[in-house]
């Protein structure tokens, strides 16, 4: 991503394997857990600032595997995947993409629906 007057920076894309799953990461997240029982309502004007892409890729990638064992074998911290605060995921993200062995990017497992899987 190039910014005026600053030299090229890095910045990770997340993508989530359905629409819902984006929508309950992006949204929903961890404000769902603090709101009480029910539906949990989201205003059409905040919807609005959002995009959506639904993206196809033309090759296999590259991922290292931080899903279930493979995050134990890797020895990386699990706050990585796992905590509310991204600092440190964005860190262990930046890494993984200049390694020289070209990786795409990392899966881990989604913080709202266990069974789905997330890629950056």
């Amino acid at each position: 991503m190039l910014d005026r007057g600053r030299p090229p920076r890095w910045l990770p894309l997340y993508l989530g394997q359905s629409f819902t799953l984006c929508l309950q990461e992006a949204l929903l997240r961890d404000r769902a857990v603090a709101a009480p029982p029910g539906p949990f309502l989201v205003a059409e004007a905040e919807l609005a600032l959002w995009d959506w892409a639904e993206i196809e890729v033309t090759r296999p990638l590259r991922l290292v595997d931080l899903r279930g064992a493979a995050l134990a074998r890797s020895r990386v911290p699990t706050d990585v995947v796992g905590a509310a605060e991204h600092r440190l995921a964005r860190a262990w993200a930046a890494a993984f993409h200049w390694h020289p062995s070209g990786l795409d990017g990392i899966a881990f497992p989604s913080s709202m629906l266990c069974l789905h899987g997330s890629v950056a």
